[in-house]
């Protein structure tokens, strides 16, 4: 953030400390990545190809209206084809999905898209590393934890019972006319669980199920 700061702002000249280096000299690995974050700023981070971003420059303006247009026009799409459930039957949004995955790939391969450390700036003597070569302990919750979860939830829904119900009429209600459902449900989780909000809403607007 320091750096992507300092050359946002025209520094003259920059330098990245390695995350080792208060302690000694620093290590060829720390020095790769000290480079690379001078590197992803200066020829992945678009924002930094113009000149002075955060100083009166156009291109935050017109960055802002392009992705505006640009997003208008995938929701022109989709009203075209029906709206959201339309463009489902469909397939719209996987394709659409589908598609910019294959472009990013295809630029990936060709180097168009440069991502420091995978297709340029690359180290020659480094080995190509799969998720076998990393042992990660993941975070899992155990027994006593689910069942105090549990207990929780239950003991929050016996507290509010009265207020849910009302809750839930009340979306239901909201969901039938057609009205703000968002708003409704900002009111009503102080009292109503996801669990019972969402089958509510099942209750109310169906389950949608994409033909296969």
């Amino acid at each position: 953030m320091q750096a992507l700061y300092a050359l946002a702002d025209n520094a003259n000249s920059l330098h990245t400390n390695s995350r080792d280096e208060a302690f000694g000299t620093p290590t060829e690995d720390t020095v790769r990545d000290a480079v690379a974050i001078q590197l992803i700023l200066a020829k992945e981070y678009g924002w930094l190809r113009n000149e002075n971003p955060l100083q009166g420059s156009f291109v935050a303006e017109f960055l802002t209206n392009e992705v505006e247009e640009r997003v208008l026009r995938i929701f022109e799409e989709m009203h075209s084809r029906g709206g959201v459930l339309g463009a489902l039957e469909v397939n719209y949004q996987r394709n659409r999905i589908q598609d910019e995955g294959m472009i990013y790939e295809h630029r990936k391969h060709t180097g168009e898209t440069p991502i420091v450390g995978v297709n340029t700036f690359t180290d020659p003597e480094s080995e190509s590393v799969s998720a076998d070569d990393f042992d990660i302990e993941v975070t899992r919750s155990d027994v006593t934890e689910k069942k105090m979860v549990i207990a929780r939830n239950e003991e929050f829904k016996a507290e509010n019972v009265k207020k849910a119900e009302e809750g839930i009429q009340k979306l239901k209600e909201a969901a039938r006319r057609g009205e703000n459902l968002f708003e409704v449900m900002m009111e009503i989780v102080e009292h109503c669980t996801v669990g019972q909000v969402t089958q509510a809403l099942f209750e109310s607007g169906g389950k949608f199920r994409r033909n296969m």
